[in-house]
C-alpha cells in the first residue's frame, strides 16, 4: 500500500548544478559527511515529506546511483541558482516546490514542516530569515512566478537570487534555528561540521 506523505500537493527540489570552485571542482551534494553523500542526508528527511523529488544538476552522469530521484538540467543554462528554481517549478507538476541547495546537510524536518504552515496562498515565495540574514535557497516558490522569472533570466540583468526575490510577492519567515540553513563551502568547513557535535545534535 502506497503511503501517503504529508506534503502530497508539493514538490522538492535539490539544486546541485554550481561548479564548486571553492571545493575544488567536487560536486559538493556528492561529498561524504558522516560517512555518506550530503544528497542522502538531504533524500532522507524530503522522502518523509514529500512525494516527489526532483534533482537539478548540470552533471546528471555523476548521480546515476540515484535513479530514484527526477533529474533535470538547466532549461535556461548559465544563471547560477536561478536557472535551477526555474527548471524545477517548470518540470514540477503540483503549485508549490520546496527548494533547497544541495550543500546543506543539516536541514530538518520540522523546520521544514514550520516553514510550510508559515505559507499563505498570497504570498510568490516563502523564505526563512534567520538574524536578518535571508535563506533563498531553503525556500517555497509558486508556480506563478515562472513567467516574472523567465522574463528576469532573459533580461540580461545579474542573475542573483535576491534580486529576483525584489521583483516578487515574498513572505520572510523568521526563526532563530541557523543550524538548518548551514551549507558547506569549503573541504575545511566540511571537517570543522563533521566534528561539531553541537550542530550534530540540533538536527
Amino acid at each position: 500500500m502506497k503511503i501517503k506523505l504529508p506534503y502530497q500537493n508539493y514538490t522538492s527540489a535539490i539544486l546541485s548544478g554550481g561548479t564548486n570552485s571553492r571545493f575544488n571542482g567536487r560536486i559538493k551534494s556528492l561529498v561524504p559527511f558522516h560517512n555518506k553523500p550530503i544528497l542522502e542526508h538531504q533524500t532522507q528527511v524530503l522522502k518523509s515529506l514529500f512525494s516527489k523529488i526532483m534533482l537539478i544538476t548540470n552533471y546528471p552522469d555523476q548521480f546515476s546511483d540515484y535513479r530514484d530521484l527526477l533529474i533535470y538540467t538547466d532549461i535556461i543554462p548559465g544563471k547560477g541558482p536561478l536557472s535551477g528554481i526555474h527548471t524545477a517549478l517548470k518540470k514540477s507538476n503540483h503549485d508549490l516546490v520546496f527548494i533547497v541547495a544541495g550543500d546543506m546537510p543539516f536541514i530538518n524536518i520540522n523546520i521544514i514542516a514550520r516553514q510550510i504552515i508559515a505559507a499563505g496562498k498570497k504570498y510568490d515565495v516563502i523564505i526563512p530569515q534567520v538574524n536578518n540574514k535571508i535563506e533563498p535557497l531553503h525556500g517555497i516558490y509558486h508556480k506563478k512566478v515562472i513567467d516574472k522569472l523567465e522574463n528576469f533570466l532573459q533580461s540580461g540583468k545579474r542573475s542573483s537570487v535576491k534580486e529576483f526575490l525584489k521583483t516578487i510577492n515574498v513572505f520572510y519567515w523568521e526563526t532563530d534555528n541557523e543550524t538548518p540553513f548551514i551549507n558547506i563551502n569549503t573541504p575545511e568547513e566540511l571537517k570543522r561540521y563533521e566534528k561539531s557535535e553541537n550542530h550534530k545534535n540540533r538536527r
